[in-house]
């Protein structure tokens, strides 16, 4: 996701799905603002709000065309009523590890559970936040987002948990 395809996520969806039916998994990576090319140019950057909308139609649509889906670096505020779909909520929640090498300063990483998370921290409305504990909060804060993008959120943890556990399915 960044800041030139951000407004019209669900677009892209409309055509993989129309164009392309057999790809039936997508993840959605929120642009990474500390890898090099993104830094250097600072106006490929999304702000949170300009792809939530987006990105919840986009979603709406995939789960609607019977596709599976996975987001990176978005905060659970700004997914709403796809917080189950989030891969660091997942892999806490899940407990699992994988290992990562970084081609920079971050070297190899271990992640597992709330371990590993670089580069996330929380704003102080996190601390009310009712999924404070499955959320891994806001990559790059302080430099690229701000924590005042953030707000609490006041929904069923055990509900999500239950979704990425696989329980009450049909």
């Amino acid at each position: 996701i960044n800041k030139y395809n951000a407004n019209h996520l669900d677009k892209i969806v409309e055509w993989l799905v129309q164009d392309y039916p057999f790809i039936q998994h997508f993840i959605w990576n929120n642009l990474d603002p500390l890898m090099n090319r993104a830094s250097k140019n600072p106006d490929t950057i999304p702000r949170l709000n300009d792809f939530e909308l987006e990105l919840h139609k986009a979603m709406s649509l995939l789960e609607k065309n019977g596709c599976t889906f996975r987001v990176e670096r978005v905060p659970l505020c700004y997914m709403s009523d796809f917080q189950h779909c989030s891969t660091e909520t997942r892999k806490m929640i899940k407990q699992e590890e994988r290992s990562i090498y970084f081609l920079d300063e971050k070297g190899y990483v271990t992640q597992k559970g709330r371990r590993g998370f670089l580069g996330y921290s929380k704003a102080e409305c996190c601390k009310v936040c009712s999924l404070n504990e499955i959320c891994a909060g806001l990559y790059a804060a302080g430099k690229y987002y701000a924590f005042a993008e953030l707000y609490p959120l006041f929904i069923s943890r055990e509900d999500i948990i239950n979704k990425v556990n696989g329980y009450g399915k049909d």
